[in-house]
Order: structure tokens, then C-alpha cells, then sequence
């Protein structure tokens, strides 16, 4: 168990730019293992309601992991600066993670007794959930942005790209490929997936009022993000007096949705 969470922790770090090296050994004493043994000690040992202690225990784990692959990941941008790594291995960062533990537990505790952290408006707690729903996107990206159904799910795009713009006669789909008389495009993972994904599933379990609405929300995100990944491969077949640059705007396209929306949103 320890060792897994090892390798996931370092596959994290060195997915989001910490460079690899031999000089530096993970092993179990880099896991926060035991400030998770802590931290779950506290929380599932106060006695307060089984459901405030699980809370308090899932996002103890979260925080720890979030901080320690943090602390990994500069362990190893360091290494080659032995005093900074030594000052960062030996005292920085076991001071760092205490300290965050101690800091959420006693204000844990402060909100299962009752006191000041109390649940505010819809919108607080969108952002804590849409927080939380990035977390785990992060932490999934990885293995996301390399898994075979994804990559599946890619090719089908594209073929539905094809049977959309087939009136044209000028666009065709080879699997995960669009030819197009612009040039060829490949629908890779990267592709498919967006930071909007994390937002969305967490609006949809925050503002609808009625818990069918949520779960009718929740079940059009599919359709929906395939939908948006479809529409996203027509502008590459836009001619050049319509888009003068479509791979901008491709690569853009869910930042763009996502500015449409708030200007909506804002308008009314």
C-alpha cells in the first residue's frame, strides 16, 4: 500500500515538470504516510457523527497527498543543490506538513462541534466542491491523457466529424485522424479531455435544487463534452474566410465555451 502510494505520488510530481533523477531515493519515509495515520487517528477517533468523521478524514488524506506530492516534487528539482535539499528534506517540509495537519484538524474539529466553519452560501460550496473535483482531475491526468478508452472515444469523434461533414466531400476520418484540405489532425486524449469537465460535474451537484436534477445533470456530461468535442473538430473545416488560424482556435475552443459562458451567465 505504502509503495503504491509512493509511485503515485512521484508519477504525479513528474507528470507536472519535476525532472526524474537517480540521486534521489523515495522510498516509504517520503509517503506522508504518517501524517495520514495522524491525521485519520484524530478524525475517525472524535465523537461526532460517523459522517462528519469520514469528511473529516477524506479531506485530511487529500490535503496531505496534494502537499506531500508537492514536497516530492521539489525534492527532486533540488537535488542538485544539496544545501537547499537538505534545509527542504530535514526540516522545511516535515515542519510544513505537521503544521498544515495540526492547522486542518483543530479547525476540523471546530467545524464538527459546530463552531465557525459552518457550510455558507451555494456558492461557497461550488468552489469547495469544484476545488475538489480539480484535485482529483489533476491527480487523474496522468493515466487519463494515456488511456486506451479515451483514445477510443477520440477515434469516434473524429468519425462522427466525418459523418457531420460528409455533405462536403472534402473531410474523411481514419480512425483517430480528420483529413481535412487543411491538413491532417489527430484526436488524441489531450483532446477529449478539460479542466471544464471537473467544473461542470461539480455545478451540476451544487445548484440544481431537486437531487433528480442533479442526476439528470450529471448524466448529460457525456453527451454533452462529446458533443462540444465534435463541434470543436468543425472549425477545421472551416475555410480560410471563415478561420484564418483554426489549430489556435481548436486548442482555445473549451476556453473560449467557458468565457462565452460567464459573459452569459454575468449578462443575466
Amino acid at each position: 500500500l505504502i509503495q503504491a502510494l509512493i509511485v503515485f505520488q512521484r508519477t504525479l510530481a513528474e507528470w507536472y515538470g519535476a525532472a526524474a533523477t537517480a540521486s534521489v531515493v523515495v522510498n516509504s519515509s517520503c509517503s506522508g504516510a504518517d501524517q495520514m495515520a495522524l491525521c485519520l487517528g484524530v478524525t475517525l477517533a472524535y465523537p461526532v457523527a460517523w459522517s462528519r468523521r469520514l469528511a473529516g478524514a477524506a479531506g485530511g488524506l487529500v490535503l496531505i497527498l496534494v502537499l506531500n506530492t508537492v514536497r516530492i516534487g521539489t525534492l527532486l528539482t533540488t537535488a542538485p543543490t544539496p544545501d537547499l535539499f537538505n534545509a527542504l528534506h530535514l526540516y522545511v517540509w516535515p515542519a510544513v506538513l505537521m503544521v498544515a495537519v495540526l492547522v486542518y484538524v483543530l479547525g476540523w474539529i471546530r467545524w464538527a462541534d459546530g463552531g465557525a466553519l459552518r457550510p455558507s452560501s451555494t456558492l461557497v460550496r461550488f468552489g469547495a466542491t469544484a476545488a475538489l473535483c480539480l484535485l482529483v482531475y489533476a491527480a487523474l491526468v496522468p493515466w487519463a491523457f494515456s488511456s486506451v478508452l479515451v483514445q477510443r472515444a477520440g477515434a469516434w469523434t473524429a468519425q462522427a466529424g466525418d459523418v457531420l461533414l460528409s455533405f462536403t466531400g472534402t473531410v474523411s476520418a481514419r480512425g483517430s485522424l480528420l483529413i481535412t484540405p487543411r491538413g491532417v489532425y489527430q484526436v488524441t486524449q489531450e483532446c477529449l479531455l478539460t479542466p471544464l469537465i471537473p467544473l461542470y460535474l461539480a455545478a451540476a451537484v451544487t445548484f440544481p435544487e431537486r437531487r433528480s436534477r442533479q442526476v439528470l445533470a450529471l448524466a448529460a456530461a457525456v453527451p454533452l463534452f462529446l458533443a462540444l468535442g465534435v463541434f470543436r473538430l468543425l472549425v477545421l473545416a472551416a475555410p480560410p474566410s471563415i478561420i484564418d488560424a483554426p489549430v489556435l482556435v481548436v486548442h482555445g475552443f473549451f476556453q473560449l465555451a467557458l468565457g462565452t459562458l460567464l459573459i452569459a451567465v454575468a449578462a443575466v
